[in-house]
């Protein structure tokens, strides 16, 4: 969000009265719970505790999320309005004039020239061992593996292309990353017990099994980078979760990465059909999740279709991103998790396959550390999908 030619004075007001209105909700919701702690002496039977777990596992917890945000919000502009203030003030006394009294908050310094580590790279490399140091310990790397990791991981910081370096950047500090082996090592629920790699948004932790993260055939620390993407679109959301809430006229992330998939399904279905209806019907049935009621030779044509993208398109560790949002939007009938292929199961992804706009997010951005052959990958499958990351990744970092 840019607040073009306001004086610090102004953005300062906004944040007080963010900061009121997050001061204003939480008084609410402590009211709320008050009043459902009262309506338990005289309410009783099922409808009761129907209603308070609905509320203690909803409602609350989504005004939770509204007053953090406010929060960060006003914080946010804060900061702002501390920069714009400093900045100012260096100008002034260096004899500069401001310009509609706008200053840059965080400036793009442009991509790395030459070999070599960027003047600021001991401050990124100083950022990375606060940041994982403890992480990389528990997870059993020698003193010289450590550092050989944290080298690796602010080396490619250091050189990701703005804005996506600063997004990783300010987002570091904000964020408590662990390493996890997904094993059950204390019996005490509820996060350390079958799983790891995932981002813990209620506690701004990252959960990651660090062991073997230095051979990732993604690259280096892909993971690492993955999980803290998604760090990153819950920390810098100005929109609610920042994916599911940046439109760009009136359209999200994830109607622009349905366009893509069907784009690319009508565009290699006439390998195998020459009929336009047979076409569109078959297209269809695979965006609808309608396979198993299709004739027996539109199927034939899908089941083709289906071995081209699976071992042709979407196979490989540089298509785990493809692969994993192919799956979302088709019920897993191309891509998904598999032989050579990534993603989730079909049961993580909302109806229709919403909410893949997270995993593209995380998945577009660690690619951009590791500008590897999955970046090349992605963008040339969802052309629409990633020039949109690309424009709300330039208005978060502004």
């Amino acid at each position: 969000m840019t607040f073009s030619g306001m004086s610090p004075e102004q953005i300062e007001e906004c944040a007080r009265a963010l900061k009121r209105q997050g001061q204003e909700l939480t008084a609410t919701r402590g009211q709320i719970s008050g009043l459902v702690q009262e309506a338990s002496v005289h309410w009783l039977g099922p409808d009761l505790r129907s209603f308070q777990t609905s509320w203690s596992s909803s409602g609350s917890q989504r005004m939770g999320a509204a007053i953090a945000t406010l929060t960060r919000m006003a914080d946010h502009l804060s900061r702002q309005a501390a920069e714009q203030r400093t900045a100012s003030q260096a100008r002034a006394g260096g004899g500069g004039a401001l310009v509609g009294g706008s200053v840059p908050t965080r400036p793009d310094p442009g991509p790395v020239s030459g070999p070599g580590p960027s003047p600021t790279y001991a401050e990124t490399e100083e950022a990375v061992r606060v940041a994982v140091g403890a992480a990389l310990a528990a997870a059993g790397l020698s003193p010289e593996e450590k550092q050989k990791a944290i080298e690796t991981i602010a080396t490619r910081l250091d050189a990701t292309p703005e804005p996506w370096r600063s997004l990783y950047l300010d987002n570091l500090a904000k964020l408590d990353i662990a390493h996890d082996d997904g094993i059950d090592h204390d019996g005490i629920l509820p996060f350390d017990d079958n799983r790891t790699d995932y981002y813990q948004g209620p506690l701004d932790t990252i959960h990651v099994n660090l062991t073997n993260e230095a051979s990732d055939p993604r690259g280096p620390f892909y993971t690492l980078f993955h999980e803290l993407g998604h760090g990153v679109d819950d920390k810098e959301e100005l929109w609610g979760m920042a994916t599911t809430g940046y439109t760009i006229d009136g359209h999200d992330l994830d109607d622009a990465l349905r366009a893509d998939v069907i784009d690319s399904i009508f565009s290699e279905v006439a390998r195998y059909s020459t009929d336009p209806e047979q076409q569109k019907r078959v297209v269809s049935a695979i965006m609808n999740n309608m396979t198993g009621f299709m004739s027996p030779e539109d199927l034939a044509v899908a089941n083709n279709l289906q071995a081209y993208y699976d071992t042709q398109v979407l196979a490989g560790p540089a298509a785990n991103v493809a692969s994993d949002i192919f799956g979302a939007m088709t019920g897993n009938f191309l891509g998904g998790p598999g032989n050579n292929l990534w993603g989730h199961e079909a049961s993580y992804w909302d109806s229709g396959g919403k909410n893949a706009s997270h995993e593209f997010w995380a998945g577009y951005a660690a690619d951009q550390v590791e500008q590897s052959a999955g970046l090349t990958t992605t963008q040339s499958l969802f052309p629409t999908a990633h020039e949109f990351a690309d424009q709300m990744a330039k208005e978060l970092a502004s």
